[in-house]
């Protein structure tokens, strides 16, 4: 996929001068949420106000890294977990010298001469005065303020453009266009029924054993953004209150603020150390919105300077698909690609809006990074195992079906009754979610107080402690860590499904949009299902 450009002249600097656009061609018409100050009265020269912009660069042979990806991570090909190292990835797939040559020059012609690479050099982060980037990019910014957020950002709706020469080198630039979601995923806490969903509970459901031994080289993390903090003596009640052994987080990454935990980090971190007790535990927080940074991509940049990283990671971040362009979820596929080619799990909450609808109630909208094909989407189900309206789950319109979809999507859609209409989402897009966990009545600890919560962002990190426990297992018999599991986990489900708990019932409707219906198999509310932990933990060993 190339970056989408539209090419232009303008005049500049006294001379006719050939420019392209990157990522969009048009303006763009959501600001998710984030309302234009229009009564303000800026006493501040943009030419005094610094801003961090980020621009990432297209990879060499980004082709070839994608192949190996696909090798390491089939459990049919010979070359399965032979993962490479971050500094193998640098070595064959960074940009050009010249490319970070030609495209540094042209930051210099505006002041900018300070520049940070990652050990990849596909990314380039830099700090500019909004004067400067208005002239360089051929845009204007605004201010805007949102509701949920103490911070101002400067963007503008405009698409941006850069010299041609430059265009075919980049994928995208933050700071720009996007706004960032800022909307809370896990304050629901209504729950069907009477069950509340705990530690103990996940162990019974799923057959987890309490004798787990805890692998030294084994690691696990929870990613957070935008204000999510956690508090260790929180964590320290939720663990004793469980009956499970004292365990604090061995490695912050990023600035906390105890004294401020929220509910998402709050139960990512209890879930994913609750289920995968011992395991040990890295907090990821990347502030948002300081110098109109991406949280998101200064993470993704931050893992390519990280020679150490964890086997596991449970993120609950997303944004509907169709806001964001294809050449940044492109791009940003490709570190996912690099973090799976490492031996990495990244596991994704699917989202809480069922099939998601647009606004004129004609098309479903699935969930990013979720609709990626290089995660685990993971979709929720009740404590009495029903699929939860809320599970998001369908089809991608960016990405292609993988191979091994291919089967159990025909076969749903095949032997399903009552579908939404088929103009309503993608058939041969990337189905959503892989697999599902609790996600309805969970019980975490914020500021010393036990609550009850809902949504995929309890699953996410479920699921992704089970995938720990295996890998404890596997690390313990001299085994690699699991990786990129989806290729694996549908093997094993047409191998053998009783390795899954099997989701029968519900549906995800989103409004006027109609959704899907549960199933046995495969289906887009909760996957392949559930983990029945000893099957699948059985089947993972005979792979390796």
């Amino acid at each position: 996929v190339g970056t989408l450009v539209f090419i232009f002249t303008t005049l500049a600097l006294g001379v006719f001068a050939t420019r392209s656009f990157v990522e969009l061609g048009k303006p763009i018409s959501s600001t998710n949420g984030w309302e234009l100050e229009l009564d303000d009265v800026e006493i501040i020269s943009k030419s005094d106000i610094v801003v961090q912009l980020t621009i990432a660069l297209h990879l060499t042979d980004a082709a070839g890294l994608e192949r190996t990806f696909h090798s390491v991570s089939d459990p049919m090909s010979p070359n399965y977990a032979q993962y490479l190292t971050i500094e193998e990835i640098a070595r064959r797939h960074a940009p050009l010298p010249s490319t970070i040559k030609l495209v540094q020059e042209w930051l210099i012609e505006y002041g900018v001469y300070d520049f940070n690479l990652p050990l990849t050099k596909d990314f380039i982060e830099f700090d500019i005065t909004l004067d400067k980037v208005e002239e360089m990019l051929q845009i204007t910014f605004s201010k805007y303020s949102h509701a949920l957020s103490e911070h101002s950002i400067y963007r503008t709706t405009e698409p941006y453009s850069v010299p041609n020469e430059i265009a075919p080198k980049i994928a995208f630039i933050t700071g720009i266009n996007r706004f960032p979601k800022l909307s809370a995923r896990t304050l629901r806490s209504n729950s069907p029924e009477n069950q509340q969903v705990n530690p103990a509970f996940v162990a019974k459901t799923f057959d987890i054993p309490s004798n787990n031994t805890a692998n030294p080289k084994n690691h696990q993390a929870v990613a957070q953004f935008l204000q999510q903090y956690y508090s260790p003596s929180d964590l320290q009640i939720f663990l004793k209150t469980n009956g499970l052994p004292d365990q604090k987080v061995e490695k912050v990454i990023g600035p906390n603020d105890p004294s401020n935990p929220g509910i998402e980090a709050s139960l990512d971190i209890e879930y994913i150390m609750g289920v995968a007790t011992g395991v040990k535990t890295w907090f990821y927080y990347t502030a948002g919105l300081n110098k109109g940074q991406e949280p998101f991509v200064k993470w993704a940049v931050g893992l390519n300077n990280e020679k150490e990283v964890p086997k596991v990671i449970s993120v609950s971040y997303g944004d509907v698909e169709s806001s964001i362009s294809k050449d940044y979820t492109h791009r940003l596929d490709q570190e996912f690609i690099k973090l799976a080619t490492r031996g990495v799990s990244i596991l994704y909450a699917s989202g809480d809006d069922g099939v998601g609808c647009n606004r004129e109630c004609t098309r479903q909208q699935p969930n990013w990074p979720a609709s990626s094909a290089y995660v685990t989407a993971v979709g929720g189900f009740t404590s009495g195992l029903i699929g939860d309206a809320i599970s998001s789950g369908g089809f991608s319109d960016y990405t292609d079906q993988p191979d091994y979809q291919h089967d159990v999507v025909e076969n749903y859609l095949k032997n399903t009754a009552n579908l939404p209409p088929q103009t309503y989402y993608n058939p041969k897009g990337r189905a959503i979610p892989d697999v599902s966990a609790f996600s309805e009545g969970v019980v975490v600890v914020v500021e010393g107080t036990s609550m009850n919560v809902g949504g995929t962002s309890c699953a996410a990190p479920i699921f992704a402690g089970v995938v720990s426990l295996i890998n404890n297992n596997l690390l313990a018999d001299g085994k690699k860590s699991l990786g990129f599991l989806n290729k694996a986990l549908y093997l094993i489900g047409a191998k053998n499904p009783k390795a899954f708990i099997d989701i029968t019932e519900g549906s995800n409707d989103n409004g006027c949009c109609k959704g899907f219906r549960a199933t046995t198999g495969w289906d887009p509310i909760t996957g392949l299902g559930g983990p029945n932990y000893p099957v699948l933990n059985a089947e993972f060993l005979k792979l390796q």
